[in-house]
């Protein structure tokens, strides 16, 4: 029997160790007087093959959210009997093993003090946050997504993507809002026109939502003026995830998290652990600011084979478009700094500047982020070549035929045998909310490319062979059925369908059946909704009908209406069964 009473932050690595690796110890009483380090430790041990058969809570300190917690593990020392020829289920050491296969995590990259100067990784103390003003922006955010569905009518699945690239657009362009984006984007006028919205409803929906974002904003900043609520996140534990839940005076809200995401962001944490209730606020905020994008694909991780890949050949150690939860090593670039620099963010890409390195850089898959992206590379790598540095970039993007595609094809920065193609039906990538519902692989949508790109320097020690892209293909590897893919495609389209002239590569577009359905609906109700100045034929064509036509044309109308019901009245009172006319 061993006894084991450590601090808050929990037990030493070489104490789970001994524990594990000593066979003559068969009971555990551990005492803990911080639950989230005796929950992580439980989690380790129980992967070791200890089971938990007794555990109770003391609050010795009323008023307050620290628990002693008194617990007893038995070692299991006889696997369970089977039935005969029956295959034993999967142990919780293979569960545990299956868990860390799917989030993205790699404590073992660890940077030295010259890496760090390289890098340009400064610790900067993280701002503080308020709960309640990040849900009123997560609420404000979701509205203004709904106005856009409401105005337009048109289909959720088929107008949101146009938010959603709209935001992302705006946001490097204008920051008066870490979330929420106000600035004018012509792209996002188009986007609703691909998608079906007419040409004078575009222009006025794009116009009132920024008006709209404009009104929000001004609210959260208002809001953020008020006094703090000295209130604290209760987090509570529920079979396979962690429950967050804040309640305020106007406000409450509840957001859970999968345990292994929980544990990687208790790791990331760069603040004081033993102070749990403010290391909790910041995860219940950083994990509402990604709920509150459902841009699902735009969150996409690279499989941790590729990032492990990638890794080993080029010694990449920081990804310059990552969140806390999709990140793969413990310094990246973020969307987000202000709620993810407690958890390692250098702040955005296009602000960061490091000096040499090797990164990782899978950005958003839309149009307006790659191309500033694919100049900001080729800024980096001059700067690089200048001071004769070597810096290497590994490039994951849709294949399209755009103009940032070209210059990253022509470039000189890239390797001879770049890119590799890989095929939409044989690859896949995490999916964007793992941290909140488990479904690994995701099959991609369209065809991406990989490139690299290298300094001068860096051309000298990398090689790109044939054996490097076998081995990418391979850690990239996802099959599916043709049938399968092409189902995918239909329901959540890759392309957008305006810009499959210049091939414009953009997850979460409508495909042409997505126009179709928006225009039979504007022109089921016979008018658009800009005042009549525009009408939609029933074929979807669109004629235009001003001024003095226009109104006799309605007044013709009316009258052919009073006349059908009045002999549809007459022949009512004669006994006769009345006709239906189409207006009826």
């Amino acid at each position: 029997i061993v006894i084991v009473a450590p601090p808050r932050k929990g037990l030493e690595p070489e104490v789970l160790e001994a524990l594990q690796k000593n066979k003559k110890i068969m009971r555990i009483l551990y005492v803990s007087c911080g639950f989230s380090a005796y929950l992580k430790d439980e989690a380790q041990l129980m992967c070791f093959g200890w089971k938990v058969v007794h555990a109770e809570g003391h609050l010795l300190f009323p008023g307050s959210d620290h628990i002693e917690t008194f617990a007893v593990l038995d070692r299991q020392t006889e696997p369970r009997k089977h039935a005969k020829g029956a295959e034993p289920p999967t142990e919780v050491a293979e569960q545990a093993s299956r868990d860390a296969s799917l989030y993205l995590w790699s404590p073992d990259v660890e940077m030295s003090a010259e890496e760090k100067k390289l890098y340009r990784i400064v610790g900067t103390p993280a701002g503080a946050v308020r709960p309640e003003v990040e849900i009123l922006r997560c609420l404000k955010y979701c509205a203004l997504r709904k106005k856009l569905v409401v105005w337009s009518e048109a289909e959720e699945k088929v107008i949101s993507p146009c938010f959603d690239r709209w935001q992302a657009r705006a946001r490097l362009a204008e920051s008066r809002d870490p979330l929420i984006a106000t600035g004018k984007d012509p792209d996002f006028q188009a986007d609703m026109e691909a998608c079906g919205v007419l040409e004078n409803t575009a222009r006025k929906l794009a116009t009132r939502l920024r008006k709209l974002a404009n009104v929000f904003v001004d609210e959260i900043a208002d809001f953020a003026k008020t006094k703090p609520e000295h209130t604290f996140v209760e987090v509570s534990q529920q079979r396979s995830k962690f429950v967050f839940k804040w309640k305020g005076a106007h406000a409450e809200k509840e957001i859970a998290l999968s345990k292994a995401y929980y544990w990687k962001l208790v790791e990331l944490y760069k603040g004081d652990k033993e102070q749990e209730s403010d290391m909790h606020k910041r995860m219940f905020c950083v994990a509402l600011r990604y709920f509150a994008i459902q841009a699902l694909r735009f969150e996409e991780a690279v499989p941790k084979s590729v990032s492990e890949t990638i890794r080993s050949i080029f010694h990449v150690k920081m990804e310059s478009f990552a969140s806390p939860f999709n990140c793969s090593t413990r310094f990246f670039c973020s969307e987000f700094p202000d709620v993810d620099k407690a958890f390692g963010s250098q702040g955005s890409f296009f602000n960061h500047p490091p000096v040499g390195g090797c990164f990782l850089l899978h950005p958003p898959p839309v149009s307006g982020v790659i191309e500033p992206t694919v100049r900001r590379v080729f800024s980096l790598l001059s700067t690089a070549d200048a001071g004769k540095k070597e810096m290497v970039f590994v490039v994951v993007v849709p294949q399209a035929k755009a103009d940032w595609f070209m210059e990253l094809n022509v470039s000189v920065y890239k390797s001879a045998r770049c890119p590799l193609i890989l095929p939409a039906a044989e690859h896949g990538f995490i999916y964007g909310r793992e941290q909140m519902r488990r479904r690994g692989l995701v099959g991609a949508l369209n065809d991406t490319a990989v490139f690299v790109l290298l300094s001068g320097a860096a051309k000298k020690k990398y090689k790109v062979t044939e054996d490097v892209h076998a081995q990418l293909k391979q850690a990239f590897k996802f099959v599916r059925s043709p049938e399968k893919l092409a189902k995918e495609i239909s329901k959540f389209s890759a392309v957008n369908p305006k810009a499959k002239s210049t091939g414009e590569a953009e997850v979460g577009a409508q495909p042409e059946q997505g126009k179709k359905k928006v225009a039979g609906k504007a022109a089921k109700s016979g008018k658009a909704k800009t005042g009549g100045a525009e009408k939609v034929r029933k074929d979807g064509s669109t004629k235009k009908a001003a001024g003095k036509d226009g109104k006799k044309e309605k007044k013709e109308k009316k009258a052919s209406d009073k006349g059908s019901s009045k002999r549809e009245r007459g022949d009512a009172s004669q006994g006769g069964a009345p006709k239906r006319s189409k207006s009826h």
